[in-house]
């Protein structure tokens, strides 16, 4: 089976990592500092723990609203035993592929925290990734002849 991406060494070769996100660091590239090791105050840390939090749920599963708890229960158990299929996992490591997915307890306490997260937080964050404008940086902007 052909190689689905590039390598670790790869990557590393080819790119200088600054910042990782999310809540814990991705194998290979602990060296790379967590943006909420960033953090200089306790807001700070509550706003990149924001960010970081809803960047590592870029592709959650999900079901429907009403789908009986045993259900959930039952396609959570399925899941988290694929995950530790050893065939799949070799499988996946054969062609290169990257299964970092967490466990649906700990998806859904993310997603309630973030739900849960303070209104003035959330102003901060919304600040925090406003987009400037690039003529607020000097030497910048547009061409002005």
């Amino acid at each position: 089976m052909a190689r689905m991406g590039p390598t670790t060494a790869e990557v590393l070769s080819k790119y200088n990592f600054i910042i990782q996100t999310g809540p814990r660091k991705i194998p290979a590239f602990e060296s790379v500092p967590l943006l909420r090791e960033l953090a200089k105050n306790e807001d700070e840390q509550r706003i990149f723990d924001f960010i970081s939090n809803a960047a590592a749920m870029a592709r959650p599963l999900v079901t429907n609203a009403g789908v009986p708890t045993e259900r959930v229960a039952a396609l959570r158990r399925a899941f988290d035993a694929t995950l530790a299929d050893p065939a799949f996992l070799e499988d996946a490591a054969r062609q290169n592929l990257e299964i970092g997915a967490k466990s649906g307890e700990e998806l859904q306490r993310m997603v309630t925290g973030l739900i849960e997260t303070p209104a003035a937080v959330l102003e901060q964050v919304r600040r925090a990734i406003q987009i400037k404008s690039a003529e607020a940086i000097r030497g910048t902007g547009p061409s002005r002849e």
